[in-house]
């Protein structure tokens, strides 16, 4: 049974605690689609209604504040892109095919891999390890930004 968005929302807070992410072609909670632009920067647009907004504007800072603007992990895009996010900060190389899976032991999962082109690495979890990939994805990028899991 797949996790809901409600589930993840504090596990996807806690791996981007600027409630926002700059990582373009993606899509947030809200709706909305970071993308990347070569003249402005990184704009979050709003499909429905027509509007663009960046860091700063009112538009965006008011969605910034309801959550609105936190990557949606249910989204394929959206999630590969979190995926590469990790591999960069873990020093994989995201630009090759990058797997991601459970290690089990006794039939319990006990941690994650992400394996590059040349090399893997293990995420251990000190308890059990969420057997959901999307939640342990985004657990994972959450424990590494704060350096409450050692990878290395």
């Amino acid at each position: 049974m797949a996790v809901s968005l409600d589930d993840m929302v504090n596990d996807i807070w806690a791996a981007f605690p600027d409630k926002y992410a700059m990582l373009g072609g993606s899509r947030t909670i809200g709706g909305q689609y970071c993308l990347r632009s070569k003249v402005h920067g990184y704009v979050w647009a709003w499909p429905d209604e027509g509007v663009m907004s960046k860091v700063g504007q009112t538009k965006f800072e008011e969605a910034k504040n309801k959550l609105d603007l936190l990557p949606d992990p249910r989204d394929l895009g959206t999630r590969n892109a979190i995926r590469s996010l990790l591999a960069q900060r873990v020093d994989l190389d995201p630009s090759y095919g990058l797997v991601w899976g459970p290690k089990a032991k006794n039939k319990r999962i006990v941690g994650w891999a992400l394996g590059g082109r040349s090399k893997q690495v293990f995420f251990p979890y000190p308890v059990d390890a969420p057997s959901d990939p999307t939640l342990a994805l985004v657990k994972t990028l959450a424990l590494v930004n704060t350096g409450k899991m050692d990878w290395r």
